[in-house]
């Protein structure tokens, strides 16, 4: 008996396909989802080597039956399912909402009340209770839903200023907070600025932060608490970008930047190369980038990971991404070109990135991989003869 764990369709008028841990999702004409729920397993965000047979079908025709059940309170986008496994529906614009029923207090319930809070969803705790209680009754929490393959990250005030304090000490002239997610909340931005208020009281750290597709209004918020600078990348060209997401637009990205401009910060905008684009689409980006008026301008190259949408992909030459940099740097001869994720996978660990038009970088960890430390690159900066500075006329890092 043989488990389905991949699909490779190619349907009339199919525009791009997503697979997930466990769904594969077919784009049809920018109209409607062909969504197939595949044998795989995910444990912890990692995709199991073996499939279980049926369970693709099981997974499909629960969701089926709840979703046919439910519309009479709600429309929804299904249209048929034509194969145990397949749903087929309307594309629609998803209303990122994720309903938790909780009967104790745990996880980031209980991370959220050891640090002071006593109201979740507007449900009013008690004081005095201790981790794993039962509540009297079972409590409807609503969150916001991460993106697709995104997952929320809980980390409190005090962890994220301990860090900044040790990167600081450590040579960082430049601290970036990146959030899951869409877009943050009115209320979750205030608990981002009280954080960062306090970075700046405490370090000479400037602060870049990545909350997604914000409002002007919102940016403004951040500015007037410390912010600096806004990191919002376009990640690809316009013709490129819905083969890597469906969840937003490159027009909402390009809105996002523009209102973040209009608040006065400055913005941190490139790509990820080697998602599969053309030197065309690379071309494009750099000149969108130009058109905005972006001068710090990261350049990730793509890390493959097996069990991921884009973990088949072949890791970029050294000779193609020093071939990037010389362009991006001839396009952009102003801009701060800086090296971010994936340079750890060239043979130097990215020093021939210095030598090609890079003139900046990000040190550290990144989001999903490994980065490399501050100390090996304050060294290998050294080695090069640069000099560590934040710049005062972009406000940048530039070497």
């Amino acid at each position: 008996m043989k488990a389905l764990t991949a699909t490779e369709f190619n349907f009339p008028g199919q525009k791009s396909v997503y697979h997930g841990k466990v769904r594969d999702v077919y784009n049809i004409n920018g109209e409607k989802l062909v969504m197939v729920a595949t044998d795989r397993i995910s444990a912890f965000d990692v995709v199991l080597p073996k499939g279980i047979p049926f369970k693709g079908q099981m997974l499909n025709q629960i969701a089926a039956k709840f979703l046919d059940a439910t519309t009479d309170i709600c429309p929804n986008w299904k249209m048929a399912t034509p194969d145990p496994m397949v749903t087929v529906g309307v594309m629609c614009e998803g209303f990122p909402v994720e309903m938790i029923v909780r009967g104790y207090l745990c996880g980031s319930a209980w991370r959220a009340y050891k640090s002071g809070v006593r109201e979740i969803c507007g449900v009013k705790l008690p004081e005095g209770m201790k981790e794993n209680q039962k509540f009297p009754e079972p409590i409807i929490t609503p969150t916001t839903k991460a993106e697709i393959g995104e997952h929320d990250a809980d980390i409190s005030k005090e962890e994220i200023l301990a860090d900044a304090k040790k990167q600081a000490a450590q040579g960082v002239l430049r601290y970036s907070i990146v959030t899951a997610g869409k877009a943050l909340s009115d209320a979750e931005i205030d608990i981002m600025c009280d954080t960062i208020r306090q970075i700046r009281q405490e370090t000479t750290l400037s602060v870049c932060v990545s909350f997604g597709l914000l409002t002007e209004s919102q940016f403004c918020r951040l500015k007037e608490t410390g912010v600096s600078r806004v990191h919002n990348n376009l990640e690809t060209s316009e013709r490129h970008f819905p083969n890597i997401c469906t969840t937003h637009t490159f027009a909402d990205k390009v809105s996002a930047i523009q209102a973040a401009q209009q608040a006065g910060l400055t913005v941190c905008s490139g790509g990820i190369m080697g998602m599969g684009e053309t030197m065309a689409d690379r071309i494009d980006m750099a000149l969108a980038l130009r058109d905005l008026g972006i001068t710090s301008v990261p350049v990730n190259v793509l890390s493959p990971i097996p069990g991921t949408p884009f973990g088949e992909y072949p890791t970029l030459s050294e000779e193609e991404v020093l071939g990037i940099l010389a362009l991006y740097r001839f396009l952009l001869p102003a801009a701060s070109i800086r090296m971010a994720g994936g340079r750890g996978l060239l043979p130097d660990g990215g020093k021939s990135c210095f030598l090609s038009g890079a003139n900046a970088a990000i040190t550290g960890d990144m989001l999903t991989t490994a980065g490399i430390t501050v100390q090996t690159d304050l060294q290998m900066l050294t080695e090069l003869g640069y000099e560590v500075k934040l710049d005062e006329t972009t406000d940048d890092h530039r070497h």
